[in-house]
């Protein structure tokens, strides 16, 4: 009897080391929505406060790190959304979810966005404020893709490839 309840105890203990360790490990993904983050390639500091709706609110001296600020939240809040729309637009989530998505593939593929959009870059005048501001944003999202780990490209096995005008 004794040896039952010193088993017992061992299991709960390891169920609850083993609990506590996903745990910790699942919130490791979670956004950041307090505290102070160091983004480097901005000229100010940024200020980016979330109400109780979880929206974010930027505060910047300039519309460069202001875009910058809103790409990098933008990104911690919606970048397997961001993939999955991009990967959906030039017909590419079969390679990724599977042969069943084939078909939505092949009719993305024919309505040719990707080249309507590579048409559309190839005219950007990169000098002209929009783009400049397009440009820190996608900065922005590039940056908390480089320095953030997130789940679902974990499980799904996405490797991380940079967004450009052209997504």
């Amino acid at each position: 009897m004794k040896k039952l309840k010193t088993i017992l105890k061992l299991m709960v203990a390891i169920t609850l080391l083993v609990g506590f360790s996903i745990y910790f490990y699942l919130n490791s993904f979670l956004a950041q929505r307090a505290g102070t983050k160091t983004l480097s390639d901005i000229k100010k500091p940024v200020s980016i406060f979330y109400d109780q709706y979880a929206i974010p609110h930027i505060e910047a001296d300039n519309e460069e790190d202001a875009f910058y600020a809103f790409g990098y939240a933008h990104a911690q809040d919606r970048l397997f959304q961001m993939e999955m729309l991009r990967r959906l637009a030039k017909g590419e989530l079969a390679s990724l979810l599977g042969k069943d998505l084939v078909p939505i593939d092949i009719f993305f593929r024919t309505l040719d966005i990707k080249s309507i959009a590579e048409k559309v870059v190839e005219r950007m005048d990169f000098s002209k404020p929009q783009f400049k501001a397009l440009k820190s944003y996608l900065r922005g999202v590039n940056q908390f893709l480089k320095e953030n780990k997130t789940i679902e490209y974990k499980i799904l096995g996405i490797p991380k490839e940079e967004f450009t005008p052209l997504d």
